[in-house]
């Protein structure tokens, strides 16, 4: 007799989403994300943590948010009465980080999907990706540097170069 492993049931073709691994591993970290997502606008909504971070999309000008008092204080131009509390600012900014990463992982899963077979990168290719991110500005401003030259500038160098 034939085990279940073995059947022509787990092989079917009637769900060829299940032979893809990471197509599903990018579609659970999707749900449970979503599920995580909607936990914490939840925490957020009902702490009134909505305004822990006042601009968008930095937090008080910064990409990594205070989480002193002292500086939230002097950072905060909203009424005095309203100034919010370091786990608001945590909660906030988790909220938008969680965010940011489920919708991440959804368009990679919309890539994974329309992609007939998954793609390799070279050595190569992930080399030039890395030189080319670290001479543009999101190293700089991600990791606290300085603003590093743009297009149009004499320093600027393209991933072609």
């Amino acid at each position: 007799m034939e085990s279940y492993r073995h059947s022509s049931h787990t092989t079917s073709d009637k769900f060829p989403i299940v032979k893809d691994k990471l197509l599903l591993l990018l579609l659970s970290l999707a749900v449970l994300g979503a599920i995580l997502q909607i936990t914490v606008g939840g925490v957020v909504r009902v702490t009134g943590s909505g305004d822990g971070c006042p601009d968008w999309p930095t937090c008080y000008g910064q990409w990594i948010p205070p989480l002193d008092q002292q500086t939230i204080d002097k950072l905060w131009t909203g009424s005095p009465t309203s100034i919010p509390r370091p786990h608001h600012v945590l909660l906030e900014y988790s909220h938008r980080s969680i965010g940011t990463l489920l919708g991440l992982t959804i368009v990679a899963a919309v890539v994974r999907l329309w992609l007939p077979t998954p793609i390799r990168i070279s050595r190569s290719m992930a080399r030039k990706c890395g030189t080319w991110f670290d001479r543009h500005s999101w190293n700089a401003r991600w990791f606290g540097g300085t603003e590093r030259p743009g297009p149009g500038t004499s320093n600027y160098t393209s991933i072609s170069s």
